[in-house]
């Protein structure tokens, strides 16, 4: 908006277009689907993501959409750490205790299952919050390398059954800040997820292929949108 004021989004129908199909794929044939909006800084990418999402809210079918922002000079994993933050609806400022209440109460409704303690101990570390002591996790903790792995396949077993109480879109935004950990996770999450209706939208500038010239590149479906100025 300027002065108040809601600015339309022009000059954009055929990537608007794009974003619909990748949806459709994702909700039709049960197809996870990756979007990658490039260009420079102030080109418009996020204003057309935003753009989309809000017309996806005023649609007769559920689309969720959560969005996680990377920041120049992030730790190990912070960006998963704000998307799941928002899917949860967890404020910086929320206390550990009350964040944990909304994680588990959110957990046994996707799972629908109420013994949700190694599942909150493995989604809660994203976001640096612990559960109560436990033999078992003590152990996991002690082989770091079995730790990730598990951590990684809860996350994407979340989010798959997340993702089949209505379609799921996941917006990256600067993803070119993130930290390496947080890239290897979401292209292996993107890679990995199985009939799942999602939707990773990953909005960056140019640098992010010259930093990492293979990201991105799989054999899944990704759609790559270059975003010039309008004319």
């Amino acid at each position: 908006s300027i002065f108040g004021e809601v600015v339309s989004l022009v000059g954009r129908a055929d990537e608007l277009e794009e974003l619909d199909e990748a949806l459709a794929r994702a909700t039709e044939y049960l197809s996870p689907q990756m979007v990658l909006v490039q260009g420079d800084r102030g080109v418009g990418k996020s204003r057309l993501v935003s753009g989309w999402c809000e017309v996806l809210v005023g649609r007769p079918k559920e689309v969720r959409s959560y969005v996680g922002r990377a920041e120049e000079g992030d730790g190990d994993r912070e960006l998963i750490g704000r998307l799941l933050r928002s899917r949860f609806g967890i404020e910086d400022e929320n206390d550990d205790e009350r964040a944990m209440a909304k994680l588990r109460e959110q957990c046994q409704e996707v799972f629908e299952d109420r013994r949700m303690t190694e599942i909150l101990h493995f989604l809660g570390a994203f976001m640096n919050l612990r559960v109560r002591d436990n033999p078992f996790l003590r152990v996991l903790e002690e082989d770091p390398a079995e730790h990730e792995k598990i951590a990684a396949t809860v996350l994407r077993r979340f989010f798959e059954a997340d993702s089949q109480r209505s379609p799921l879109v996941l917006v990256l935004e600067n993803l070119h800040f993130a930290d390496d950990a947080s890239l290897d996770s979401i292209q292996q999450m993107g890679e990995s997820f199985e009939g799942a209706r999602i939707v990773l939208v990953a909005v960056a500038r140019p640098k992010l292929r010259a930093r990492r010239p293979g990201w991105g590149i799989s054999e899944g479906d990704v759609t790559e949108i270059g975003l010039g100025p309008l004319p």
